[in-house]
């Protein structure tokens, strides 16, 4: 306990986090997942915090986008977009935990950054929310979904190309 009392504040708030918005994701959907479920999001929440750069991470964010598909009875339900919110938020959380030792502080302008990011990245929710909703009373169409995913990672890849820095030599 003498480790977590040397950790700065913002470094602090941002773990904590880490903890708990999976579980506020979780609670998004207004019903009550398994007690064990909970458990194990809450320790590897945990492990998450103390090492923000393990795979934990991604395996909480990924349970409870698995949960909320497989378990919950209506996925569409508007809790969805706090879920969303949470998970961003998460993400925002981890990498402004992993920008160094729990020591040292988070600085306002790499938060204010990540912040930002987040809230712009938040706002494809609500658009893929009512895009789901609309569709939803839809036949099926395998090839709208197939047409959708490419679509959507030509997109990733062109904006990962367009915004990746040019390398400098030293």
């Amino acid at each position: 306990m003498n480790v977590v009392r040397r950790w700065s504040r913002s470094a602090l708030l941002a773990r904590t986090l880490l903890v708990v918005l999976p579980v506020v994701a979780v609670a998004a959907a207004w019903q009550p997942p398994a007690a064990p479920f909970v458990v194990v999001l809450v320790v590897l929440g945990g492990l998450w915090a103390a090492m923000p750069e393990s795979p934990a991470g991604p395996v909480v964010v990924l349970l409870v986008v698995a949960w909320w598909g497989a378990r919950v009875d209506d996925p569409l339900a508007p809790g969805v977009l706090v879920a969303a919110a949470a998970l961003v938020g998460a993400h925002v959380a981890g990498v402004l935990a992993s920008y160094g030792p729990a020591r040292m502080p988070i600085g306002r302008a790499p938060a204010w950054l990540w912040v930002r990011r987040g809230l712009l990245a938040w706002l494809v929710a609500p658009l893929a929310w009512l895009a789901a909703r609309a569709l939803d009373d839809a036949p099926d169409q395998p090839t709208l979904w197939t047409v959708a995913l490419v679509t959507v990672a030509a997109l990733v890849v062109a904006a990962g190309m367009a915004l990746r820095e040019a390398p400098t030599d030293v």
